[in-house]
This record gives C-alpha cells, sequence and structure tokens, in this order.
C-alpha cells in the first residue's frame, strides 16, 4: 500500500481553517472557469470546426490539479502617497499583515516601476519530507495588478508562517484584499501527490509549534548585527 503525503496546514484563524484553507486550486476555480464549455465551433460558418477552450488545455488542467491555492487570512488595504520628496510611497493597514523592502536592497533596479509588498501569513504548511514548492501567481487572471514573485520554497517539518512576496505596478491608487482571496499557487516541484490536512492552533500551542520561526527570526537579528558592526569598523 503506498504512502499518503500529507501537507499539514495549520492556523490560528477559525474562518480560514473552515472555509478557506490551502487545498488544492480546483477547488476555488473561478466562475469564469466553471462556466467556460470544453469546447466551442469556430465562427466560420463555411467551416464550422470544434476546438478546444482553455479547459481543455493540458497545461491549464495540470496546473489547477497539481497545486494548491494560497490564501489571505486577513483583510488588507493598500494605497500609494506622495513623499516630501515628490516619491510615491505605499502604505498598508493592517500594520502587521505585511511588510516592505526597501528600494536600496534592490540597487533601485524597480523603484521607478513597482513597489514591492510582503504579505505576512499567520498560516503555515509543513511536509514530513523534504521537498521543494514553487510559489507563483494564481493565474486566475483577477489579480491583474500584483505580480506574485516566483520562487522555490523548501518545505520540511519545521513550519514556518507563509511570507508572499509580490510587486505591484506604480499608479494603482487603491488596492483591497478580501478576506481569504486567493493570491498565489504552490507547486510540489517533486511531482508528489499530496492531500492537505488542517490543524487550527491556538496560543501556546500556535507559538510552539512555529517555535523553528522564532529562531530563524533571532538569527536574522544577530547577522545583522554582526554586519553593523563589520561596517562600522573601518579602521
Amino acid at each position: 500500500m503506498s504512502k499518503t503525503n500529507v501537507i499539514k496546514f495549520v492556523t490560528d484563524d477559525a474562518y480560514i481553517h473552515d472555509y478557506r484553507p490551502m487545498a488544492p486550486s480546483l477547488k476555488y476555480a473561478p466562475e469564469w472557469w466553471k462556466k467556460l464549455p470544453r469546447h466551442f465551433v469556430s465562427q466560420d460558418e463555411a467551416h464550422p470546426v470544434v476546438n478546444p477552450s482553455m479547459k481543455g488545455c493540458p497545461g491549464f488542467i495540470d496546473l489547477y490539479k497539481n497545486s494548491f491555492a494560497l490564501p489571505v487570512d486577513c483583510e488588507i488595504e493598500l494605497s500609494e502617497f506622495i513623499l516630501d520628496d515628490n516619491k510615491v510611497a505605499l502604505r498598508w493597514w493592517p500594520e502587521h499583515a505585511g511588510s516592505i523592502h526597501p528600494d536600496v536592497q534592490t540597487g533601485n533596479a524597480f523603484s521607478d516601476r513597482y513597489h514591492h509588498f510582503k504579505v505576512s501569513c499567520r498560516y503555515s504548511f509543513a511536509t514530513e519530507g523534504s521537498d521543494n514548492f514553487l510559489i507563483t501567481n494564481n493565474f486566475w487572471g483577477d489579480r491583474l495588478n500584483i505580480h506574485v514573485l516566483n520562487g522555490v520554497m523548501p518545505s520540511t517539518k519545521n513550519a514556518l508562517p507563509l511570507r508572499i512576496n509580490m510587486y505591484i505596478p506604480k499608479g494603482f491608487g487603491y488596492l483591497k484584499f478580501n478576506y481569504g482571496d486567493i493570491i498565489a499557487h504552490a507547486i510540489p516541484l517533486s511531482g508528489k501527490k499530496y492531500v492537505v490536512e488542517k490543524k487550527l492552533m491556538m496560543g501556546d500551542e500556535y507559538v510552539k509549534y512555529h517555535r523553528y520561526h522564532q529562531v530563524l527570526a533571532r538569527t536574522r537579528l544577530d547577522a545583522t548585527k554582526i554586519r553593523r558592526e563589520i561596517s562600522d569598523d573601518t579602521a
């Protein structure tokens, strides 16, 4: 009997746990996809030909069947404002929902056209064995104004609350993510078939389960302190 590969999805949000957990992407397929016929007849009346629609495209079918949808676990509002030096900046609410990397970290390579924003999710997903997941856009056409950064995220039994990086074209004015919106896909690069087991954790249980996150946070702080000391030591 073959072993079942499990993704353990953990959240402290009862609504996300019950109604919008990480799940196979087809579960959250948009209405336009559900209504799309598998075939259509070409408009050439003299030579009508039956053609497949996107719903019959193996590429899209494989993407939706083998990927897992990732939700936003709070309502986030983003807006642009003008700084004193006339540069366009980004602000968001609630403040704990995300963060940004300053333009200097990318050598201002994107600052003329894009804002960076990182969604800070409270949930995590983990696997018993090591695997790599591609984090990418949801490709549903409902979020054309964001670009989720493609990246490979290693997954082990040491769970980390998820962070989703994106670039947002400047000039959008105001943008809102609704509670439970699907903004990204996670695709297992090993090709393994997974089932999602969800668990609601609260308080100390949640903190203890994500203790590896606290270790990494302290490590990053120590590394930052060391880099600063090296930079200051010019003698």
